[in-house]
This record gives C-alpha cells, sequence and structure tokens, in this order.
C-alpha cells in the first residue's frame, strides 16, 4: 500500500499541518458542558414529541 505524505495530505483537504498536530486542551469548561449536555440528555426523553430510544 502507497503512503501519502502529511503535507499532502494537509492540502488535499485544505488543512494546515500545524492544525493536524496540535491536540485539543480539556479544560473545567469543556467538562462541565458535556456534564450539562449528558443531563440534558437523560433529563430530554422526547424529540420534537417522539420518544427517543436508547
Amino acid at each position: 500500500m502507497m503512503g501519502v505524505s502529511i503535507a499532502l495530505a494537509c492540502r488535499a483537504f485544505a488543512v494546515s499541518a500545524a492544525s493536524y498536530r496540535d491536540s485539543p486542551k480539556l479544560d473545567g469548561e469543556n467538562e462541565q458542558i458535556a456534564d450539562l449536555l449528558l443531563g440534558l440528555t437523560t433529563a430530554k426523553k422526547t424529540v420534537s414529541g417522539v420518544p427517543m430510544t436508547p
């Protein structure tokens, strides 16, 4: 199988190589937002009146 360089792949998808190599940073605000979203999904069992199935 033939490989593709990171530079070529980044150009093909219009992504900078720096963005490709960047790693996400967790912070308290992201964790709080995730907790709130999880709380909403457990509190709201319907979407537009249609019951959600697990």
